[in-house]
């Protein structure tokens, strides 16, 4: 058995060796730990990373470089994220410091280059490992993880005593659609998580998951989305919306979805 981020069961084992093994991943894995179970006893423990998902777009993750105002997009896309605003450096979830990035409801960014690549079709994969502030859900009604103008938005979003994770994606006819984490699913202050949108023309799926594990859905069927390039790109904020982000970014994945 293997078990991918969050327990999350790998659909299907299609060969086992002593060498290698190949499995089927479930939606919504991207990185994160892995574990082999072997007569429900772990017997391996390692992160992966999932590389043939389909075109890896933009994959941000600060760097030790604390002088620099840009975070390199290590995919080979040159999507380098310019920091805009009094962002701080931080440590991520392994007490490195210097490998995530502060937001505290200020009006701070990270704005994308806007290469060739970011003009996508068919489906889209929005990832986010982040850590929300506590403070920030007193002092705000919405917090925008990541937002390109007209096209998507992932973003978490009060509902009177609960919070949401809500994505809103439009497809190339011009029709939007929105789904959101169910009511129940807790949305933690206080460790970072791995939130990821699929929009995915072919299942056809819109869904949201949380380590990995899926925690809303759109039912609907959904056409094919086309993201115009001409379009800004942005991680921790809206700009047309006072939706600031309060919390600790560590890295940030876009792919294209392929067949």
């Amino acid at each position: 058995m293997i078990l991918f981020g969050g327990d999350v069961i790998a659909s299907k084992v299609i060969s086992w060796s002593d060498k290698e093994i190949v499995c089927l991943v479930p939606l919504g894995s991207i990185t994160g730990p892995l574990t082999v179970l072997v007569d429900n006893v772990p017997t391996l423990s390692a992160d992966f990373i999932v590389e043939n998902i389909g075109g890896m777009i933009v994959h941000l993750k600060p760097n030790l470089d604390f002088s620099s105002q840009l975070i390199e997009d290590v995919s080979g896309n040159e999507n380098h994220g310019m920091i805009e605003g009094p962002a701080e450096w931080a440590s991520d979830r392994f007490g490195n410091p210097g490998r995530a990035i502060s937001f505290q409801g200020n009006g701070a960014h990270i704005l994308l280059n806007k290469s060739s690549s970011l003009r996508r079709i068919a489906g889209l994969v929005l990832s986010v490992s982040i850590k929300l502030n506590q403070s920030g859900f007193a002092q705000t009604n919405s917090m925008t993880l990541l937002h390109k103008d007209s096209y998507f938005s992932l973003e978490a979003v009060s509902a009177g005593e609960n919070w949401l994770y809500v994505f809103f994606a439009r497809d190339r006819a011009g029709t939007s659609y929105l789904t959101s984490s169910y009511p129940h699913v807790d949305i933690p202050a206080t460790r970072f998580v791995k939130v990821t949108a699929v929009f995915d023309s072919s299942e056809p799926l819109m869904g949201i998951y949380v380590d990995d594990e899926l925690v809303g859905r759109n039912n609907s069927t959904i056409g094919q989305m086309i993201v115009d390039v001409t379009n800004e790109t942005y991680i921790g904020i809206d700009p047309h919306e006072e939706n600031h982000l309060f919390g600790i970014l560590e890295d940030v994945f876009i792919f294209e979805l392929r067949d």
